[in-house]
């Protein structure tokens, strides 16, 4: 063991010399004095339950215990923590209960399907817990007004993923190359009588963590000429699940790096709140089950999946499909057209507390609403005409009726054509484990849209087809 810990100490020094990793400057923000959640429907116990529901997702490749012990990589000195939420409340994260921000979860264990075992921490050798995002992470937005901050639940969430990413692999490094700061951090995680065994193991540990960090690094360098910076409230989630997916997952039956691109078309977290009745489910017209698009967002956040070990289920994963299930029904809530309302999750009034809306102007800005948008946005959601419009079709002829967005070429729209046109264009090599695949999870296209949306339904039929007792043809 010390021979190899030696040999990925020198690995990470090595690295080290041939990256260039600054550390992200951080906005400084005056906390607000009020936190308001608006009235959108849902009781204070469901909200915490969409906040934190565990998707399976195990987001920074690290366990819960980990992140909990982590310093700030500027602040290791002071042993300020990164999990502190005011800290992190400077990448866009909202504070939230159980001291994690909204949108982050934790889970029993972390666990990898493709070796069929825990992470187990090698002082107690009992399994570590899990911890990644979950939807409110991006899909939860916020307002400040003199003082107050007012929450939106389905709203645009202002985090900046990209800053988040670099600072936890700095304060992971930091960790691993300061020996003050890691054993404050051994000390946590392993308690202070942890013998030097498992202080070792858990040095071998980090020391792998970081070099997979820089290693993810070195790809994400080798396309800066190719990307575009995401910044606050953007993300080009499409490739970043692509990455996941294909371009990290798939390692080690393809070589490192294949499939990986450029992040290339960052685009506006979209609002959710009436998402589940439309008939396609994707804003790039992408996607029209809405169980492949939630399980394709928990793969692109790092659930894990196994895709590569043939001498274990393929396709198993940690994607929680249950819970997915219950976050699509309790967005969606009851079928609409009666009440003529979405009673789901619902879009929020304006609040009180701010300035009042000019009457006058709301009226013009109606009547430029019918001129200039409706032919393509529809009428607005509080007009009879919104409800009874032929827009309202059933999927396949079966069941509920769902809004049949009009889909307007890119060439007539004129707007940044990088996020639809890079998901159509892009191909993916697949692995080799894929070629002997019975009837029903064979793949039938390298075309990226296509292979993630195969790959993703056998993902999710997997989840389906394992469960006791067994689920219903129906659900």
């Amino acid at each position: 063991m010390r021979s190899s810990r030696l040999m990925l100490g020198v690995s990470v020094a090595a690295a080290l010399a041939a990256c260039d990793i600054a550390g992200p400057t951080l906005p400084v923000y005056e906390q607000p004095s009020t936190r308001v959640w608006l009235n959108q429907g849902w009781t204070p116990e469901v909200r915490d339950r969409y906040h934190q529901a565990d998707q399976g997702t195990l987001t920074f490749g690290i366990p819960y215990e980990w992140f909990a012990a982590l310093e700030q990589p500027g602040n290791s000195d002071q042993g300020a923590r990164l999990a502190d939420p005011t800290y992190l409340d400077k990448f866009g994260f909202i504070p939230g209960k159980n001291g994690l921000p909204v949108g982050f979860a934790r889970s029993a264990q972390y666990y990898d399907p493709t070796k069929g075992a825990t992470w187990n921490n090698p002082a107690t050798q009992k399994p570590y817990a899990g911890l990644g995002f979950t939807c409110a992470a991006c899909h939860t937005g916020r307002i400040t007004y003199k003082g107050t901050e007012f929450l939106i639940d389905g709203g645009s969430a202002m985090t900046h993923v990209g800053n988040f990413r670099t600072e936890l692999g700095l304060a992971l490094l930091t960790t691993d190359t300061n020996p003050a700061a890691y054993e404050r951090f051994a000390n946590r995680v392993l308690g202070s009588d942890a013998g030097i065994w498992a202080r070792a193991q858990l040095h071998e540990e980090l020391n792998k963590v970081v070099l997979e960090g820089l290693g993810e690094q070195t790809l994400v360098d080798r396309n800066a000429a190719k990307s575009t910076d995401e910044g606050f409230g953007r993300l080009d989630a499409i490739n970043r699940i692509g990455n996941q997916v294909f371009g990290q997952d798939t390692y080690p039956a393809l070589p490192y790096g294949t499939n990986y691109e450029a992040y290339s078309a960052p685009v506006h977290y979209p609002h959710i709140w009436d998402a589940s009745w439309f008939s396609w489910v994707q804003y790039n017209g992408s996607i029209m089950q809405p169980m492949v698009r939630n399980a394709g967002e928990a793969l692109g956040v790092r659930a894990l999946v196994n895709v590569t070990n043939t001498e274990r289920p393929l396709f198993e994963s940690t994607v929680q499909v249950g819970t997915l299930e219950w976050i699509e029904h309790t967005l969606a809530g009851d079928s609409p057209r009666a009440r003529k309302a979405f009673n789901g999750l619902r879009s929020p009034a304006w609040p009180a507390a701010m300035p009042p809306i000019d009457g006058a102007k709301a009226a013009r800005g109606a009547t430029l609403y019918k001129e200039l948008c409706q032919g393509c946005h529809l009428p607005p959601t509080n007009t009879d005409a919104f409800w009874t419009g032929p827009w309202w079709k059933q999927i396949e002829g079966k069941g509920d009726r769902y809004v049949d967005l009009h889909q307007i070429p890119i060439s007539e729209i004129g707007t940044d054509p990088a996020q639809a046109v890079g998901m159509a264009n892009r191909t993916v090599a697949l692995p080799a484990s894929f070629n002997n695949l019975p009837d029903g999870q064979k793949f039938t296209s390298n075309g990226f849209g296509l292979a993630l949306g195969q790959l993703v339904q056998n993902v999710t039929n997997h989840w389906y087809d394992t469960q006791t007792p067994p689920v219903s043809a129906a659900r």
